[in-house]
């Protein structure tokens, strides 16, 4: 499916419950994946379907509670979290959420949200309190 532009509605919703149930086991288990991104996600052809695999676990984390914080800043530019980028605290399961919502913003889109070659720009759009939206995108997929 690599370089295929943006999925249909339709196939990024079978595509990304399987992402949020997967991520979603780990935290259950203590684990923040801490790397969450498109090119982490394994498709399995199943027939018809995919199966999502999350892999790549190298910069995962145990944490014992909600209120542990990573010691470390790790991730992928364009899917890290701001309080990451900012270097404070943060926990590892918001910050894998924070991710995947960057990942469905580029199952629809094709485009990352907040990306720009300009590391200061890029930092301005992710610590913005004003959200925009690409006119591609669903109205019923927008917060307002």
């Amino acid at each position: 499916m690599e370089g295929e532009g943006s999925l249909s509605e339709e196939i990024a919703r079978k595509l990304f419950q399987q992402c949020v149930a997967g991520v979603q086991h780990f935290h259950a288990h203590g684990v923040a994946h801490r790397d969450v991104k498109m090119e982490n996600f394994l498709l399995a052809r199943n027939e018809q379907t995919y199966d999502v695999k999350l892999g790549d676990f190298g910069a995962s984390s145990h944490f014992e509670n909600a209120d542990q914080k990573p010691g470390t800043i790790v991730g992928s530019e364009f899917h890290v979290a701001p309080e990451m980028l900012a270097h404070k605290p943060y926990h590892g399961a918001p910050a894998d959420v924070f991710a995947l919502g960057v990942t469905l913003w580029v199952m629809l889109t094709g485009k990352f949200p907040f990306a720009s070659s300009d590391d200061e720009f890029y930092k301005a759009l992710i610590f913005s309190p004003e959200v925009y939206f690409a006119h591609e995108v669903a109205k019923d997929l927008r917060l307002s």
